[in-house]
């Protein structure tokens, strides 16, 4: 029996998406169907942030024919073989003019790139390379690009699971790529797999599931104040989990956030320093914002053979690859709504230890490896660290980590902190 989560992905995958539009609409009409989706609207020439909300492309068709009436593209066929975002043009080119308008794949020769050109004026076609190559370069050609830029509305999807806390775990994952399955696509519906685990669970943060158009979409919703930096504790990012047999895990730009020490501890992921590159971790993690954002992934965006082509489609990906990273983003998340923090027990400075017999009697001494790891657990205890993050940040062993946090619990110069 098909899933929810899989109707979706089939419903959605040949959809014409793109920034906003129609289609964009239908895939959000699509996921409301099935979840309680909120949608959140930003009009054309809005200003978010350092950036504006472009206005809507509105492509009737676009061709590319030779000078025998061969036609060699054609968005009827497949809306990867126009370069999103094309103003309109009619003309009859030689090939040398035309050849700056085409794009190809050099690795995959059969295959349609997909090219974007959202915020700049151009055009251009998209083509296999075996096709580009068979071009007669004395030809001419005949380019008819119909196609109009009005103002529109950029709409945004948002799940919403109420926690006990209005700390929020964000979790983004976009639409905009058209007829692309891993990349983008198959992190919507890891995230709609994953809102069906955590619904009705006592969570104590609050999980927010945002869908949105890759970069715009997270300006859109920081500028408004939607997303609020203060309120958040952690954003994942969620893409390319479609197919493959490993799991890749981009850190926060923290790389010792607790979320981070939670997925490496477990051994099953190749770990990634974080970089300003990639998907939506660029905007949550950026000056003035500074979200810690990881990314989980399979094969990763730009490292897979079929990456931004037409081969990027419903063949490659797997739903059952999708549903096991949900269950892994699950088990990180349930581990950290079960993390165990410890704070001091009074009113700030060091404790006074002579008393409870756990410091050394004769001052002037240098320190025991127990005085190193009794002072780091008791600096490390301040609401914001359980036994892993202090083994991670001190280098010390967690099983002397937590020798020591039982000692300085039962002796009441540090408590686990509450929730």
């Amino acid at each position: 029996m098909t899933s929810i989560p899989e109707t979706i992905l089939h419903s959605l995958c040949p959809l014409r998406r793109s920034l906003l539009g129609t289609e964009n609409d239908k895939s959000l009409s699509i996921i409301k169907e099935y979840y309680p989706l909120i949608i959140h609207g930003f009009k054309s020439g809005e200003n978010v942030l350092d950036w504006t909300v472009p206005k809507e492309w509105k492509l009737t068709r676009a061709t590319l024919t030779s000078e025998q009436g061969e036609l060699i593209c054609d968005s009827n066929r497949s809306i990867l073989e126009v370069v999103n975002y094309s103003e309109p043009y009619v003309g009859t080119l030689s090939f040398d003019d035309l050849n700056e308008h085409l794009h190809f794949s050099p690795t995959l020769p059969h295959s349609v790139p997909y090219r974007t050109s959202y915020y700049s004026r151009s055009w251009g076609f998209c083509l296999p390379k075996s096709s580009y190559d068979d071009l007669d370069r004395s030809s001419l050609y005949r380019v008819h690009i119909d196609a109009e830029f009005v103002d529109g509305v950029m709409n945004i999807g948002e799940l919403r699971i109420e926690g006990k806390s209005e700390k929020e775990i964000i979790l983004t994952s976009y639409l905009c790529h058209p007829e692309q399955a891993h990349d983008g696509l198959s992190g919507v519906v890891c995230l709609l797999d994953l809102y069906d685990k955590l619904k009705d669970q006592d969570n104590f943060y609050t999980y927010r599931f945002f869908f949105i158009p890759e970069t715009i979409g997270s300006i859109c919703l920081l500028s408004r104040g939607i997303i609020n930096p203060s309120k958040v504790e952690l954003g994942i990012v969620s893409t390319c989990v479609g197919y493959g047999e490993d799991l890749t895990y981009k850190e926060t730009f923290k790389g010792n956030h607790p979320i981070d020490n939670i997925v490496k501890n477990r051994k099953k992921t190749i770990n990634q320093k974080f970089t300003p590159t990639g998907s939506d971790e660029r905007q949550l993690s950026s000056p003035k914002v500074r979200i810690p954002t990881a990314s989980l992934m399979t094969n990763p965006h730009s490292e897979f053979p079929e990456y931004h082509t037409s081969s990027d489609n419903l063949n490659l990906v797997n739903i059952e690859t999708i549903k096991q990273v949900s269950s892994f983003y699950f088990e990180i998340l349930q581990e950290y709504e079960n993390r165990k923090c410890y704070t001091i027990c009074h009113d700030g400075g060091e404790p006074f230890m002579a008393h409870k017999n756990i410091y050394r009697q004769t001052g002037g001494t240098s320190n025991t490896t127990w005085d190193t790891v009794r002072n780091w657990v008791i600096f490390l205890s301040d609401t914001n660290n359980s036994t892993l993050d202090m083994s991670v940040k001190t280098g010390i062993p967690i099983k002397e980590i937590e020798k020591c946090v039982k000692v300085l619990v039962d002796k009441e110069i540090i408590k686990l902190e509450d929730q």
